[in-house]
């Protein structure tokens, strides 16, 4: 089974508490994950960090994560970042 998320509009580090806390809520329900970051417009690296942090426990957990959609917001910082591929985004 997989839980959908929609990404907040602000993934910087003074959301990524709540949004992690939000995550392993998530995952303690459904070993996938699809993740829906169209309406990300702004993130930092803590963002990135919370976001490479997830794939890697999702896979840990034998699930999977996928993205519905990503902002070029999003695609540019993880690119910028060198977590494009790790977080199985599109190349820009």
């Amino acid at each position: 089974m997989a839980i959908s998320i929609e990404l907040p509009s602000e993934l910087c580090i003074s959301e990524v508490e709540s949004l992690k806390l939000q995550l392993l809520e998530a995952l303690s329900q459904a070993e996938d994950v699809d993740l829906d970051g169209a309406g990300v417009e702004r993130i930092d690296t803590a963002g990135i960090q919370l976001l490479v942090a997830l794939s890697k426990l999702v896979e840990t957990q034998g699930g999977c994560m996928q993205w519905r959609q990503a902002s070029s917001t999003l695609v540019e910082a993880a690119s910028e970042l060198g977590a494009g591929d790790q977080l199985n985004l599109p190349s820009r």
